[in-house]
């Protein structure tokens, strides 16, 4: 059964840099929104563990936004390049995934359910699917918007000039 989509905080505390390889590649990016919490290690085993996470996501190929993101907590100075997934606190963390459990009503159970069943359905396919089928549609949904205004911005035109023949 998936999890509803909220914060999992994994706790970096080891300092082997085996077990963190074997953490970040057993964790199933996407299923969950998830952040790493380092701040119990030294500002140097911080760097390592955030280089070494960055190099294991390129090697795998993982989207670290898509379909539910992975954030880091960590006290280090350091800059790790464009993407913006280091925050200082929990605090900073975006907070769409941030809900205080509460008990379900009747419907909203066999509403839940529904959605469980079709996530686990969707999460069957493919990422790389998911994600070429995204681009293809907006591809074409943007080549629809541009003959669509064009055609309204001839038709407003059409419509002006009956208008003041008439």
């Amino acid at each position: 059964m998936i999890k509803l989509p909220f914060y999992e905080e994994i706790r970096i505390d080891k300092k082997d840099i085996e077990s963190w390889k074997v953490i970040i590649e057993n964790l199933k990016f996407g299923t969950i929104p998830i952040y790493f919490f380092l701040n119990d290690l030294e500002e140097q085993l911080q760097e390592k563990f955030i280089s070494l996470f960055f190099d294991i996501i390129k090697d795998r190929k993982f989207n670290l936004f898509f379909p539910y993101p992975v954030y880091i907590i960590s006290s280090t100075e350091k800059s790790f390049g464009t993407k913006n997934i280091i925050f200082k606190s929990k605090k900073e963390l975006p907070v769409f995934f941030k809900k205080d459990l509460q008990k379900l009503k009747a419907r909203e159970l066999d509403s839940l359910k529904k959605i469980l069943l079709n996530a686990e359905r969707i999460s069957n396919i493919d990422e790389f699917k998911k994600l070429n089928f995204i681009k293809e549609n907006a591809k074409k949904q943007r080549v629809l918007f541009n003959l669509t205004s064009e055609f309204n911005f001839f038709q407003n035109i059409l419509d002006e000039t009956t208008d003041k023949e008439v």
